[in-house]
């Protein structure tokens, strides 16, 4: 090895300082630059673009489903005559005076009332299309107002009552008029009976407070969402009391106490995947296969029988 050699390798290497005004080094800067903007544009256009799905989605669900909010009520005078209640005033003197009560049938009042806003119909029939024009929470209703005040029983009050989800789409023009018979569940009969009421003042919409504050049901015009809002509230704040102090006991033993083992780093992992997962994901893994298990038992039974 030569002097020279050795004298290079003995002093030390200095960095070379950066030629910023340099024209390849300016080509870098602005090519950093114009990949800025375009990161920075494309974000814009990601959250322009999710906000606009998102205002089109909640446009698209108050514009269809307000109208919920909403209910039909037919104006109808509910006569309580004993012949039809099953019961009479005597039989409210006697000790059993709430078990009378709960025993009247109130299920034919609202469609006996009915009737007779239209004394021209005569057959069977034509009674039976006619009552379908009120829900079946009409008696419902009828019945508590019976309860809350016996003395009802012979008189004759108005009252307005539960429309069925026949009138109640018609009202809210949910339903083609022009439309066949066959294409549509209300006839062409019962159209014109609901537009006879409404020329008389004897239907009208009003709020549906009981959409707030009733539950499930089969009957499109008595589906609420009260029992779900509760359930919902329930289930949050008992899985807070389980989860809350269990997750931060877990949380602390693990970090400051565990021991670093493969148990603990498995348990970790897990902990992360159910963090970074959302939980509906897991939710419908459980159904899966939970139906799925389900219907093999049913096969099995299916088989054996």
């Amino acid at each position: 090895m030569t002097s020279a050699t050795l004298a290079m390798a003995a002093s030390p290497v200095t960095a070379q300082p950066t030629d910023w005004s340099g024209v390849a080094m300016q080509k870098r800067i602005a090519a950093r630059y114009r990949a800025e903007r375009r990161f920075r544009m494309l974000g814009l256009v990601s959250l322009i673009l999710a906000g606009s799905f998102l205002l089109f989605l909640l446009t698209s669900v108050v514009s269809k489903g307000w109208t919920g909010f909403l209910t039909t009520e037919i104006r109808v005078e509910v006569t309580f005559d004993e012949e039809s209640l099953g019961i009479t005033r005597a039989d409210l003197n006697g000790p059993d005076r709430a078990d009378v009560l709960a025993r009247a049938d109130t299920g034919l009042l609202p469609s006996n009332g009915l009737e007779k806003q239209f004394p021209e119909l005569t057959t069977d029939e034509d009674k039976i299309a006619l009552s379908e024009l009120l829900s079946s929470a009409a008696a419902i209703k009828v019945g508590n107002a019976l309860k809350d005040n016996p003395d009802l029983i012979g008189q004759t009050r108005p009252m307005w009552l539960t429309a069925s989800t026949l009138v109640d789409q018609l009202m809210k023009g949910k339903v083609d008029r022009g439309a066949a018979d066959e294409n549509r569940r209300i006839s062409e009969q019962q159209i014109a009976w609901a537009d006879k009421l409404k020329q008389a003042g004897a239907i009208r919409t009003v709020f549906n407070t009981r959409f707030l504050t009733g539950g499930d049901s089969t009957e499109a015009e008595q589906a609420a969402v009260g029992g779900g809002t509760v359930g919902s509230l329930l289930t949050l704040i008992v899985t807070l009391l389980l989860s809350f102090p269990i997750g931060v006991c877990a949380a602390v033993y693990l970090e400051e106490f565990a021991p670093k083992n493969r148990l603990t780093d498995f348990i970790e992992v897990n902990i992360n995947n159910l963090a970074a997962v959302p939980s509906i994901i897991f939710g419908l893994l459980g159904l899966a296969i939970f139906l799925h298990s389900s219907a093999c038992r049913a096969r099995r039974r299916w088989s054996a029988a």
